[in-house]
C-alpha cells in the first residue's frame, strides 16, 4: 500500500484543488458560473479564486492528501460564521440561480465547523483517504474551539453518507433542489451535524 501524507495545501496545488472541488461539489460550481464570463470557464474562475489569499476559497483553508507526491484528496473547511460572511462575494452570479440552490445558503449549524469540501481522486478510493481526511477535519476543528462539525452531502450520494455515518454524523435536515442538467442529484441535500 502506497504511503499517505497530509499537509496544508500551497498555492502551486490550486489546479488540483480546482479538480477535487469539482468532484466534491457535484455539478454545483459548473451550474452556479457556467458563462458567467465570456469564454472563461468555470474551473477557471475557482482557479483565480483559489490563487487569492483571505478569501473563503483560498488555497490556504485546505489541507490535502499526497500519495507519491501528488496530490490525491482535498478537504476544505471554515467555520459557518466564515462561509455566512462570504455569501456576499456571490453578487456577480444571477439571481436565479442562487435562488435554485438556496438550501446551500439556508441550511447550516451556527457556531460549528464547516466541511465545505472533500474528494478523493476515483482512483485512490477505497484506500483509507477519506477516512483520515474526515480525522483531520475533526481534529481542525478541536483545534480551533469547535464542539460541533457539520456538512451537507447530495442525498443520492450514498457512499458519502455512509462514510460520514461511520465517523457519527448524522442528518439533521434536508433541502430540496430540483434536478438540473448540470446538477444532476435526485432527493436535494441533507444537512449533517457531528460531535468533535
Amino acid at each position: 500500500m502506497e504511503k499517505i501524507t497530509y499537509r496544508n495545501a500551497k498555492k502551486n496545488d490550486s489546479p488540483m484543488i480546482v479538480k477535487l472541488m469539482l468532484i466534491a461539489a457535484g455539478g454545483a460550481f459548473e451550474f452556479l458560473l457556467h458563462d458567467l464570463i465570456s469564454n472563461v470557464t468555470p474551473e477557471q474562475i475557482m482557479l483565480q479564486k483559489i490563487y487569492q489569499k483571505d478569501n473563503l476559497f483560498s488555497y490556504q483553508n485546505c489541507f490535502v492528501a499526497e500519495m507519491d507526491g501528488e496530490v490525491v484528496g482535498l478537504l476544505h473547511a471554515c467555520s459557518t460564521k466564515e462561509a455566512a460572511e462570504e455569501e456576499g462575494g456571490y453578487d456577480n452570479i444571477p439571481k436565479d440561480r442562487l435562488k435554485y440552490v438556496q438550501p446551500f445558503f439556508d441550511l447550516k449549524i451556527n457556531n460549528s465547523y464547516y466541511l465545505f469540501h472533500i474528494a478523493v481522486l476515483q482512483e485512490c478510493r477505497g484506500m483509507g483517504v477519506g477516512h483520515c481526511l474526515l480525522e483531520a477535519f475533526k481534529q481542525h476543528a478541536k483545534k480551533r474551539g469547535f464542539k460541533k462539525v457539520s456538512l451537507q452531502v447530495w442525498a443520492d450520494n450514498v457512499n458519502g453518507i455512509s462514510l460520514y455515518e461511520k465517523h457519527k454524523f448524522k442528518i439533521v435536515a434536508k433541502g430540496d433542489i430540483k434536478r438540473h442538467p448540470l446538477l444532476p442529484h435526485d432527493g436535494g441535500i441533507l444537512l449533517m451535524e457531528g460531535e468533535v
